[in-house]
């Protein structure tokens, strides 16, 4: 499976798994990362909800935009905020780039 984001226009794809270097077995790119804490969140709808989160749009707009229930954006942005105020440096190095 491929999972397929546009932002802006831009359109990026990447398999859902990667593969490791060593012994070629897949992982699931929810392994021990974010999004294995909402597994049935899209991750494309993943990663636009956190464009959403970093832009400081509203999580009324994010449920609105992404036809999600309002609890799980709250849930999606109270788990960012507290990823950021652990390192607010990392986390505004992470979300530069």
């Amino acid at each position: 499976m491929v999972v397929v984001v546009v932002v802006n226009g831009v359109v990026f794809s990447y398999p859902d798994y990667r593969r490791c270097s060593s012994c070629r077995k897949k992982r699931s790119l929810r392994t021990n990362s974010f999004f294995k804490e909402f597994p049935h969140v899209a991750l494309g709808t993943l990663l636009l909800v956190i464009n959403y989160f970093v832009s400081e749009d509203s999580q009324q707009q994010a449920a609105r935009r992404f036809t999600l229930n309002p609890g799980l954006i709250s849930k999606i942005y109270r788990w960012l905020q507290d990823v950021c105020s652990r390192d607010p440096e990392m986390c505004v190095q992470a979300f530069q780039n």
